[in-house]
């Protein structure tokens, strides 16, 4: 008996909701006609099936990628990329939980490593210093040499730099966007086409692989070549492929970004008009007019002997001549021989050097 009666409220239940489900259905398309008779003489209303739904976020993304800096900005651009600069430079605290201005920026010339910044409770302000992170961390094992340089003294010459350029941007604004443009047009060809040389010899010995891995193969199916030689061979010719396909999937993402950069002439320009009278190095300023500084070893290790270079990137525009007889030899050797163009060295030098 209590079975029946189980069974027959199921029975309802179902039933009940079956006609409140027919009913609340009813009610969507009921409200759905409305709702399209009242707007079917609006044009920017549409009403999309599920099938258009990939569609119209494709769209609105694309939207996003059109149609930047739509609104107002509560800081102009500039003011931004500064904001921006300054806070990636504030990378990791020394033993006395300061931030060097320089984090990030210098590099050894030699190892590529980035300079350490030396300094202690009992040291005096100008006996402050970097050497080269790679040095200090296998030091005695001659993998590096120090690069050192004093922090004061980099302040001094960067100060200058900085000023000296900048005046320039000012005063001889066509001259200097006229020479920033071909020297960045030549220095891109150079790296894109060394980048490219790498790409096709790459790619050649990938093929090469690919050929060497089938004869051994066959060779280890014929006889001529026994299992555990087979095993040997190939995982060196695995680990070797793996290598050359990560190196060209970094070449093709290099050569991209050097296909589409170009320098921002009228960006340093407008920058050199904002700061006209610059009297001390902030962090601002350095990151606002400087991307990368690399230093060079002294050709005597003395500290008191020998010149000791410096290259100097500056935001925007690259490297820069130290004067105007530079500038002049550049442009008069910026043509490149075929022959140097097809096969150039895969790193370049820097025109701009400062010699202490």
């Amino acid at each position: 008996m209590k079975d029946v009666i189980v069974i027959i409220a199921v029975t309802a239940v179902m039933i009940g909701g079956f006609f409140i489900m027919k009913r609340l259905d009813a009610f969507l398309e009921a409200n759905e006609e409305a709702t399209k008779k009242e707007y079917k003489n609006t044009p920017d209303v549409q009403f999309l099936d599920t099938d258009d739904y990939e569609k119209v976020i494709s769209d609105i993304e694309k939207f996003k990628t059109t149609h930047e800096d739509i609104h107002e900005a509560i800081v102009d651009q500039t003011t931004w990329d500064i904001v921006r600069q300054v806070r990636q430079g504030k990378r990791r605290r020394n033993s006395m939980g300061e931030v060097n201005k320089y984090s990030g920026l210098l590099y050894c010339a030699d190892c590529g490593s980035k300079l350490y910044f030396v300094r202690g409770r009992t040291m005096k302000p100008d006996a402050f210093n970097f050497i080269c992170s790679r040095y200090r961390k296998h030091m005695g094992e001659k993998q590096c040499t120090p690069h050192s340089i004093r922090e004061i003294a980099l302040d001094e010459i960067i100060l200058e730099e900085i000023r000296r350029v900048t005046s320039e941007a000012r005063k001889h604004t066509a001259e200097f966007v006229r020479f920033i443009s071909q020297k960045s047009s030549s220095e891109n060809r150079k790296e894109l086409n060394a980048k490219l040389f790498e790409q096709s010899k790459l790619t050649k010995r990938n093929e090469e692989l690919n050929l060497l891995f089938k004869r051994l193969y066959e060779d280890n199916v014929l006889g001529k070549v026994t299992n555990e030689q087979f095993r040997m061979l190939s995982d060196g010719y695995n680990a070797e492929q793996k290598t050359t396909a990560k190196r060209l999937e970094q070449l093709k993402v290099e050569i991209e970004q050097l296909k589409s950069t170009a320098v921002n002439v009228e960006r340093f320009v407008s920058l050199a008009r904002k700061y006209t009278d610059i009297r001390e190095l902030t962090p601002e300023i350095l990151r606002t007019f400087i991307s990368k500084i690399v230093i060079h070893e002294r050709p005597s290790r003395k500290k008191s002997e020998g010149e000791q270079r410096i290259d100097i990137y500056f935001t925007h525009i690259g490297s820069m001549p130290d004067s105007e007889s530079e500038r002049a030899d550049h442009c008069r050797n910026k043509a490149i021989s075929a022959k140097t163009a097809e096969f150039p060295d895969a790193q370049q030098k820097p025109i701009s050097t400062i010699r202490l």
